[in-house]
């Protein structure tokens, strides 16, 4: 099978589960405030497939008073021009003592024959209002979709603060692979990921302004809940054992950022790696970290 059509038949707007979690995953893991305090997050990460560079997604973060906006671009190039992907996306919420709420989240994308979204928004801890472009086709496959799986969810942008913020103000001793399972809800598919430790990993860095050069190695489970079809992507996907997320602690910022993300699929290994990661805290300045 050709890389054009693994990417063609795995179009995100149209049911896939390998590029859906893999661009999940990109906005899963990806760089977060770690607190409410005015923080600046840009970061770049470069998106591969079998160890072939496509492209980059571009991500920023910044809170004020207790609010949050977080936006990502991807940008994919492949076969010379042949297939090209586009995506944006921006979710905004607030930072309470008992967790996240968000408030608003929107993904867009093209392609050279495709495109489309979702926009949602939240009222209280429940997801209020779906739209997707193009309508999501009925389907008897598909895992019903109950009213209770749109309680207590998270948008994907949005679940990264639970993953990486530090409730008790440090990073020190934290294992940031021990989370409760992470309960998200796209737009079209309702799962949960499970982290659990895996090793830890040392790095090497041209800059790393004093901070560590380790990155705790988490495994993530993915559990599909509804929404999905079980075909045998989905099956693929639910099995492996073979999800990682490498999270960087960053003890000056008071957060964990994610180094590194492995997906594979059933043609192959999607990764994303940071380039550059610019944190530029109140008081403190910036702290940059450079592969």
């Amino acid at each position: 099978m050709s890389l054009f059509a693994v990417f063609h038949r795995h179009n995100p707007a149209h049911g896939s589960k390998v590029l859906a979690l893999t661009f999940a995953a990109a906005l899963l893991l990806s760089p977060t405030v770690a607190s409410a305090g005015g923080e600046r997050v840009n970061a770049v990460y470069r998106i591969s497939f079998n160890g072939l560079d496509l492209g980059q997604f571009v991500f920023q973060s910044s809170s004020h008073k207790k609010k949050y906006v977080l936006s990502g671009n991807a940008r994919i190039s492949a076969l010379l021009g042949a297939f090209s992907w586009r995506s944006t996306t921006r979710s905004t919420g607030q930072i309470t003592r008992v967790g996240f709420k968000p408030d608003h989240y929107a993904f867009n994308f093209k392609s050279n024959k495709k495109r489309g979204g979702v926009n949602m928004r939240f009222n209280g801890n429940s997801v209020s209002q779906v739209l997707s472009r193009p309508p999501i086709k009925k389907s008897r496959r598909r895992v019903p979709l109950k009213q209770r799986h749109l309680k207590g969810v998270l948008d994907p942008m949005s679940a990264i603060l639970a993953l990486t913020n530090s409730k008790n103000g440090t990073i020190s001793g934290v294992n940031p692979c021990a989370n409760k399972p992470l309960r998200v809800f796209d737009g079209k598919q309702r799962f949960n990921l499970k982290l659990s430790f895996k090793r830890i990993e040392p790095l090497s860095n041209r800059s790393n302004n004093n901070q560590p050069n380790i990155a705790y190695v988490c495994r993530i489970k993915y559990v599909p809940i509804s929404g999905h079809k079980m075909n045998d992507e989905t099956k693929f996907m639910s099995g492996t054992n073979d999800i990682e997320v490498w999270l960087r602690p960053v003890p000056r910022a008071k957060m964990f950022i994610p180094y590194y993300v492995a997906i594979p699929t059933m043609f192959g290994t999607a990764s994303l790696t940071s380039n550059r990661v610019n944190i530029d805290m109140p008081g403190l300045g910036r702290i940059a970290l450079v592969n």
